[in-house]
């Protein structure tokens, strides 16, 4: 075949990078036997170099003879994916004792001294119960070796898209036409091996209102949240020393809409807030958690220098000439504390597909480095709340309604309007959501 095809073949085959790295590349001398310059493969590369050669062929069958006996497990199953792909639209004849990609084969034939002692689909030959399942279920232990590995880790989440329509004519009990869209992302990603957990969640959502399409549409939810927690056994699964990370921003501008959609209060990276500590984590139940880390450090992060100048989250604000109103000092992007941080998490089945999650951080400053809050009036309360609540409505496999629910306490955002630091927000949502694996 030509050089394409050769090299195509040989990345099918999962060896094309071993063979470009020799110096004469696909025109390399394969073994010393005929060459001293030739190249040495190993035996699991050489199988892979026949098979690109079956590839390249182009052959309408071909037959592959234990393709895979020097391989490991996961190169195996990587190869086994290649010839599937590459002989979709061909016959193919695979013989092997090792049965770890059998399921993917369209038919099996089971042979004992030269004679069919089984025949039909993995699935059938496992329900069977036979020979063929007896010698699948006793080679999988070391076929999946890899999956023992890959089962440390779970993971899952959704993605979701919620939308609403509305459009008025002549209507006389009024109303305004409207497009409302919000869009949600929740992964999680977790490790478990011996005494350590890995548990890793990220949480991104951003959702608009379009009341009149001539103006700025009107944002609904924004919000990225990373958390991040590594925690060591020390009583039987239930307490854990553990270390945290959590981080929190938002994707898009934040504009006061009572007052007018161009008096920006928010935006990316401003806030931004950076949590790390050192603690312990009780979990009596597997829908419950408390972990209390003693040792934390919050980074608040105002990027934008316009909200900075403001001494917006509670940064230090710009030193103003009172004369002139010249910025003599640009106001602080960062600010650090050092204090306790207490996390609360509930994951709770209420009913068949009725789920209820809560996430309840408290945060405490030891430094208390700031008099007076953010109305430069003393603080009433030296710690910060943020309770996050939501209640998720499972109709089918791509159908939900979900009901979120976040409070906020923190003395240093200045409040939008009124001397309540108390900050509320409901979303009830109607959508499509799809599993990720």
């Amino acid at each position: 075949g030509s050089d394409e095809e050769v090299i195509c073949a040989l990345k099918q085959a999962g060896v094309y990078e071993k063979i470009e790295s020799f110096k004469e590349g696909i025109n390399t001398q394969l073994t010393k036997e005929f060459i001293q310059s030739g190249e040495i493969l190993s035996g699991g590369e050489t199988q892979k170099v026949v098979v690109a050669r079956a590839f390249a062929a182009g052959a309408p069958a071909v037959i592959f003879d234990e393709p895979s006996s020097a391989l490991d497990p996961i190169a195996e199953n990587e190869l086994f994916m290649s010839i599937l792909e590459a002989t979709k639209h061909k016959a193919a004849l695979l013989i092997s004792h090792r049965l770890s990609c059998v399921e993917d084969a369209d038919y099996v034939l089971m042979l004992e001294q030269g004679q069919i002692i089984e025949r039909g689909t993995h699935d059938s030959l496992m329900e069977l119960s036979g020979k063929y399942a007896a010698m699948y279920r006793m080679q999988e232990k070391n076929y999946f070796a890899q999956d023992a590995e890959e089962k440390n880790w779970t993971h899952g989440g959704f993605v979701g898209f919620n939308i609403s329509q509305s459009h008025f004519s002549n209507w006389t009990s009024g109303g305004q036409d409207n497009v409302n869209g919000l869009g949600t992302l929740k992964y999680n990603m977790n490790f478990a091996k011996g005494k350590s957990k890995w548990d890793n969640t990220l949480d991104l959502a951003l959702g608009y209102s379009y009341f009149d399409f001539d103006e700025k549409p009107l944002k609904t939810d924004d919000r990225i949240n990373l958390s991040s927690l590594y925690g060591f056994d020390v009583v039987k699964d239930e307490l854990f020393i553990t270390a945290n990370l959590n981080f929190q921003s938002q994707f898009a501008n934040g504009y006061d809409y009572k007052t007018d959609s161009t008096n920006r209060i928010s935006a990316f990276l401003s806030p931004a807030y950076l949590t790390v500590g050192l603690g312990a984590q009780y979990t009596p139940t597997n829908w419950f958690s408390l972990n209390l880390a003693p040792a934390s450090g919050r980074l608040t992060i105002v990027k934008d220098q316009e909200l900075a100048d403001q001494g917006a989250f509670g940064v230090k604000k710009a030193l103003i000439d009172p004369t002139t109103g010249e910025i003599l000092e640009h106001g602080s992007n960062f600010r650090m504390e050092l204090g306790a941080q207490l996390i609360a998490n509930v994951n709770y089945e209420i009913f068949k597909n009725v789920t209820f999650s809560s996430k309840l951080i408290v945060f405490y400053d030891y430094m208390q480095n700031r008099d007076f809050n953010a109305l430069d009036k003393e603080y009433k309360c030296r710690f910060d709340f943020d309770w996050d609540n939501a209640l998720v409505l499972k109709v089918n496999d791509w159908l939900n309604c979900n009901v979120t629910a976040r409070l906020v306490y923190d003395e240093d955002i200045k409040p939008i309007e009124g001397e309540s630091f108390l900050q509320f927000k409901e979303v009830l949502s109607v959508g499509i959501s799809y599993r990720i694996p």
